[in-house]
């Protein structure tokens, strides 16, 4: 069986016409390397772009000029967890986490782990429901902003 990293040479094809379709008429970057898991929902997709190497939970629902992808070339990329729900223009980056069932605010700028069903809005983003906790930089492990 063929790595995901190495694709088949009898895939080529096929990698090109979803290339042609998905990105250059539909705007929609989403590469076949990406880990998906069911249920997940595209509203308006125009513009959304995610780093193949980003990996989704269920039922996970992105709007339109979603950009998902690393810091720096070749660094880590955000693990997007269960019933998240990500706001358009919405930027992710990093290596972060977005916990199951957390909301992702229109035009939230996103470079901290988001804790499981909290929701953040703003640049930089900052908790404004859900649970008491703080939204915590993944690799340093400081811990900033409450949400109060």
């Amino acid at each position: 069986m063929g790595r995901r990293e190495n694709p088949r040479k009898i895939s080529y094809p096929i990698i090109i016409v979803y290339r042609l379709l998905a990105e250059f008429l539909l705007g929609i970057e989403l590469r076949p390397k990406t880990k998906v898991g069911p249920g997940l929902s595209i509203y308006h997709g125009f513009g959304l772009v995610v780093n193949d190497h980003c990996e989704f939970g269920s039922r996970v629902k992105l709007r339109n000029g979603v950009t998902i992808g690393n810091r720096e070339e070749g660094g880590l990329v955000p693990k997007i967890g269960d019933d998240v729900e990500i706001g358009a223009g919405a930027i992710i980056l990093g290596d972060i986490s977005i916990g199951d069932r957390a909301r992702i605010g229109a035009g939230a700028v996103v470079l901290r782990s988001v804790p499981s069903g909290v929701t953040v809005v703003g640049n930089p983003a900052r908790p404004v429901s859900g649970n008491k906790v703080s939204i915590s930089n993944a690799s340093t492990g400081s811990n900033e902003g409450t949400n109060e």
